[in-house]
């Protein structure tokens, strides 16, 4: 499974702007820019599948060199790249590399880094089912 497809199960198509469970508004496969402009109610407007994935595809190639590049020295696991853009496409990379899973990656604990995916499953300080799921996906694709 690529990270595009991870990312797009997990995220859903939607035609119009939608507030996701933080707040943000989003688009597409939960895209909250649209041509580097901010997602508004009103802005793009309606969208459909195919401009969602054009949009989408070099947005996660450049998230995933974002992502290699951040994590040097280690190398990445084709596995555990798709399971980091996944998790840095939904918490944003700046959380991502701030985070205490970047930390045990850069220190070579694996295991510990697996074990960090799960803690990410809130918005507003509530579990949110779907984000536990998708959290718990993503650290079984690091893993394997």
């Amino acid at each position: 499974m690529t990270a595009l497809d991870l990312i797009c199960q997990f995220e859903g198509f939607r035609a119009e702007a939608y507030p996701d469970s933080a707040g943000y508004f989003t688009i597409g496969f939960g895209s909250r820019f649209w041509n580097d402009q901010p997602v508004s109610p009103s802005y793009p407007g309606t969208i459909t599948e195919a401009e969602a994935m054009a949009q989408m595809a070099p947005e996660v190639v450049s998230l995933q060199n974002e992502i290699t590049t951040a994590c040097m020295p280690q190398i990445l696991t084709d596995s555990q790249l798709t399971a980091l853009t996944s998790f840095a496409y939904n918490v944003g990379f700046d959380a991502f590399r701030g985070s205490t899973l970047h930390r045990f990656i850069l220190a070579g604990n694996m295991t510990g880094a697996a074990g960090q995916f799960v803690l990410w499953d809130k918005a507003d300080g509530e579990v949110v089912q779907g984000l536990l799921d998708r959290r718990i996906k993503e650290r079984d694709i690091f893993l394997s």
